[in-house]
């Protein structure tokens, strides 16, 4: 699912969901999926995955990408719509690089990107992955940098970013509670069968905290750049009309749905209303 809101800025939303006692034949179909990905024996070491028809190389402990991810990749290729060409892409938890070169390489040698990540071997990864799956021209506009997203605007990180901000920021950040993970981990193995470290999937106690730390920094960012950028030589993040884009769980408890309005409603809140909720994207199957 994908929720998206401008600037006032905006959201976008996420799949994989919680467990159900009698579920729809959606939900069924949907939890039918988790549950392939979970009988995946766990991998130890670096396998190469597709996603979009392009392969990615992703470390036995970093998230490997899911289908469903694709509804971001689409919902940021629709907002960008004919101004694509020269757009500048942030994503927030870049992991492998999937949803930032996927997006990347569909908007051309004219675009330009920058990923965030905490993990060292995920900037490694997403470093490799630029190299071979774009040309050497669109490399040259490709960056990476090693740091928490919810302390972009700081003054070890912010330098580090585009001077000029960004017209779209997606991010699929950890999403799951600490109970929802406890749930998932009886119902389908240790992290669904996979060796994806806790950190990629686990949010904390109300599984919005990632959400929430992303909301503040932008809108700390925002707030910023009006009172020093007089001449106008730094841009805010997140452009005025630009916006920002999350994955979020297609549904929570049984019933597919409704996690687009929690969490917008908790960005909106933790950003102070600097960013507010657009719309709600939704993938070819029906999900938000």
């Amino acid at each position: 699912e994908a929720c998206a809101g401008g600037r006032k800025h905006l959201p976008k939303i996420k799949y994989p969901g919680c467990l159900a006692h009698a579920p729809s034949n959606k939900w069924a179909a949907f939890l039918g999926n988790e549950e392939r990905l979970a009988k995946q024996r766990q991998r130890l070491t670096t396998q190469p995955i597709m996603f979009r028809g392009l392969e990615f190389s992703v470390p036995s402990e970093q998230l490997r990408p899911r289908a469903a991810s694709g509804a971001i990749v689409d919902a940021a290729l629709k907002v960008l719509g004919k101004k694509g060409s020269d757009a500048r892409i942030l994503d927030l938890g870049v992991g492998c690089g999937a949803l930032l070169l996927g997006i990347l390489h569909t908007l051309g040698d004219g675009s330009s990107g920058t990923g965030v990540d905490l993990d060292e071997g995920a900037v490694e990864a997403f470093q490799a992955n630029s190299r071979r799956i774009l040309s050497p021209e669109h490399v040259t506009r490709v960056g990476c940098v090693l740091a928490d997203f919810g302390q972009l605007d700081t003054e070890a990180v912010r330098p580090k970013l585009l001077p000029s901000g960004y017209d779209v920021i997606v991010c699929n950040p950890p999403y799951r509670s600490l109970a929802q993970q406890d749930a998932y981990n009886r119902a389908c193995g240790r992290f669904g069968g996979h060796t994806e470290d806790m950190k990629t999937l686990v949010a904390g106690e109300t599984g919005l905290e990632a959400y929430q730390s992303v909301a503040a920094c932008i809108a700390r960012d925002v707030a910023a750049a009006a009172s020093w950028n007089k001449d106008g030589s730094m841009q805010p993040l997140l452009q005025r009309d630009g916006m920002l884009i999350f994955q979020v769980e297609a549904g929570s408890h049984g019933k597919l749905g409704g996690q687009a309005e929690r969490i917008g409603r908790a960005v909106e809140q933790a950003s102070g209303l600097t960013l507010t909720i657009h719309s709600v994207h939704k993938d070819d199957e029906g999900f938000e």
